[in-house]
């Protein structure tokens, strides 16, 4: 990673607008507006076309600041910032590009607000152009000025954002700027690109635009949804690439990761030192804590009622001779009903005679043959 990656600043533009809350209009806490530079083919005609950078624009005061990349050398020539509307025709000289590629904070006095491109073109070395030239090496888009002041923006929390299982996730981009709802002491002229993979435990950052200054060092840190639980990741060299290392995440939700300024010395800083830069992942990345759903109970058992046990057919067969009872009898072997009333009763009586005349019939053959 010892170039950054500069296409997948374009890649992330989209994505950094909204979660910064431009939505096409001035920051909703600043006037600041957050400004992708690419080499548009449709505007830019010059040098390196993987080229990138970002400045950061306020329309109401006048200032920009700015950090481009890979642009090509220029020999007797030199690179200038504009900013301008679509058709070139209303233009405003912001300054030269220093060869490092950084324009630190230059505020100038705005004829008008029409102004909707950063521009970086290709001068002759000497006086202010009279008017940007046809050369030009870069460009991004202003969203314009802000309609009215707007309230400041809430702190951000985990409710507005969704969530993934960072346990199975692959490698995650953060684009690392300055973030003034996170980290309002940090460097507005900072910039980098990082690559964060949750569930291996590795990252990847190269930086620019960040001078720690005497006695201090930058280090990478991971945080939470409201900036709580900082895990401590590595220091970043002094050329601002900090080549791939592994850490051991705890299980935690993780939403931010941030460059701060910690003393020279420690190895491990104790606590989180100030921040310089900050970058926002579009979902919050659950690591080691995905809820797993609670087994599902089985019903319990209905009870199925039992069936009433059938009688065995009764060999003999009872006539009804009870008055008050007019019950039918069912015949075993047919399984016919009796009719009810004297009809039935008068059958009965018949059948029990010629059973009880059966069964004597029966006796007496048996009495003769002992």
């Amino acid at each position: 990673m010892k170039n950054i990656n500069l296409i997948r600043l374009t890649v992330l533009a989209a994505l950094l607008a909204a979660v910064l809350g431009y939505s096409g209009k001035a920051q909703a806490a600043e006037d600041d507006q957050l400004v992708f530079l690419t080499c548009q083919p449709d505007i830019c005609n010059f040098g390196n076309t993987s080229s990138a950078g970002t400045a950061i624009v306020d329309l109401v005061v006048g200032s920009v600041s700015l950090q481009a990349n890979g642009l090509t050398a220029l020999a007797a020539e030199r690179y200038v910032v504009w900013l301008s509307n679509a058709t070139y025709a209303s233009f405003v000289y912001i300054g030269d590009l220093p060869a490092d590629g950084q324009l630190p904070l230059v505020t100038v006095a705005l004829p008008s607000n029409d102004y909707t491109l950063v521009l970086i073109t290709v001068e002759a070395a000497g006086a202010v152009p009279a008017a940007p030239s046809a050369r030009r090496a870069l460009s991004g888009a202003l969203a314009g000025i802000a309609e009215s002041a707007a309230a400041p923006a809430a702190a951000p929390t985990a409710a507005a954002v969704g969530s993934f299982d960072a346990n199975s996730a692959g490698p995650q981009d953060a684009f690392l700027s300055y973030m003034p709802d996170v980290c309002p002491e940090g460097v507005q002229t900072g910039v980098g690109t990082g690559l964060v993979n949750f569930g291996t435990g590795e990252f990847s950052v190269q930086i620019s635009g960040v001078d720690p200054g005497a006695g201090q060092k930058l280090s990478l840190w991971l945080l939470g949804p409201n900036l709580e639980n900082p895990v401590y990741i590595a220091d970043i060299p002094a050329n601002g690439q900090l080549d791939p290392v592994l850490v051991s995440l705890p299980a935690a939700t993780y939403r931010y990761l941030m460059i701060t300024f910690e003393a020279e010395g420690a190895a491990i800083p104790a606590t989180r030192g100030p921040c310089a830069l900050s970058a926002i992942f579009p979902n919050e990345a659950v690591l080691g804590t995905a809820v797993v759903a609670a087994p599902v109970a089985a019903p319990a058992p209905t009870e199925v009622p039992t069936a009433e046990p059938v009688p065995e057919p009764v060999e003999s067969v009872v006539a009804q001779t009870s008055a008050e009872t007019e019950l039918p009898v069912k015949l075993p072997e047919t399984g016919a009903i009796l009719p009810d009333g004297w009809a039935g009763r008068g059958i009965g009586l018949l059948l029990l005679a010629l059973g009880v005349g059966a069964g004597g019939s029966a006796l007496r053959r048996k009495v003769r043959k002992s």
